[in-house]
């Protein structure tokens, strides 16, 4: 009697443990994703955050005339504003970046970086930067790059660099 008793034991904790397993492997799937999509939105929030400054600073230094013909920025007029810590460091986009902006943007010489230092300038916490993150902005259409982009789980092998980009994943 013993016996039969002690297989059917064996047999339910077994059974528990499998069902456990499935459970505790959908749960891992699903927390997974959910964290995946949280950091995603975190990050497009801070670039539309970003942007909305980018904007509010691009028609500021437009309307002081801060820009010359070819779109980037004069620092003496800049400087006459106060925005001389606040506007970053005028670079040429890379062209792993490039693919995923505006066509005006891509043709434009008009891209600055911020820093830690920039963003603290103007108002933000330098904590939204990973460690060697920094964001690209143009002034003149409001477009943000980030260096650091998103990957999906889904599809590894595509990058998203822009905030447009970022936006479309959802």
């Amino acid at each position: 009697m013993k016996k039969s008793q002690s297989g059917i034991t064996v047999t339910i904790l077994a059974v528990t443990i499998i069902i456990m397993a499935i459970l505790l492997g959908v749960t891992m799937n699903v927390s997974t994703d959910l964290l995946s999509d949280t950091r995603l939105k975190t990050h497009i929030s801070e670039m539309l955050l970003v942007q909305a400054k980018v904007k509010s600073m691009g028609e500021t230094l437009e309307f002081e005339g801060a820009f010359s013909s070819s779109g980037a920025l004069d620092t003496d007029k800049v400087a006459t504003i106060g925005f001389t810590n606040k506007v970053g460091t005028h670079i040429s986009l890379n062209s792993k970046y490039k693919n995923q902006v505006s066509d005006e943007a891509k043709s434009s010489n008009r891209w600055y970086k911020w820093g830690a230092n920039e963003l603290t300038q103007n108002g933000f916490d330098k904590d939204m930067l990973t460690d060697d993150e920094v964001y690209f902005v143009d002034y003149m259409t409001g477009e943000v790059v980030s260096s650091t982009g998103y990957t999906s789980i889904a599809d590894k092998a595509t990058h998203h660099y822009s905030l447009q980009n970022m936006i479309d994943v959802k």
